[in-house]
């Protein structure tokens, strides 16, 4: 479980770029703009975490089943693991058989996008930042 508290946040990857949205419903990572994601992050009863976007109510999901390589958009409610790091979080997606967490797309897209690969903790290093 980790130690993340119920609040609104911007998060970030390393603390240098932040969730951002491009468009209607697409997640990428871009510098601190007008553009980062206000997210409000609750803990659901199984401790695991929902989050939303506070401008659009719409929750940051998968653009389809978790897989390896399902990119992060704005959609439907999902529910996602957390885990500590100490200083940093990774948010992993539930599967049954693997680990999947949210990073960098491998495509090398620009501006970048985020989706599902195995876990690799360091390299998943999410900053919660307050944003209220």
């Amino acid at each position: 479980m980790a130690d993340l508290n119920d609040g609104m946040y911007h998060i970030s990857l390393k603390g240098e770029q932040f969730l951002s949205q491009l468009g209607d419903s697409e997640v990428i990572l871009f510098p601190e703009s007008s553009r980062t994601l206000k997210v409000e992050v609750k803990n659901t009863e199984d401790d695991l975490y929902t989050f939303r976007h506070n401008a659009s109510g719409q929750y940051l999901t998968l653009d389809r089943d978790p897989q390896i390589f399902a990119q992060l958009v704005l959609g439907d409610r999902r529910a996602w693991r957390v885990v500590s790091l100490g200083d940093a979080f990774v948010i992993v997606a539930d599967h049954p058989t693997e680990n999947l967490s949210v990073g960098l797309d491998p495509r090398l897209e620009f501006p970048p996008k985020l989706a599902l690969s195995p876990l690799f903790e360091r390299d998943r290093a999410w900053t919660f930042h307050d944003a209220k």
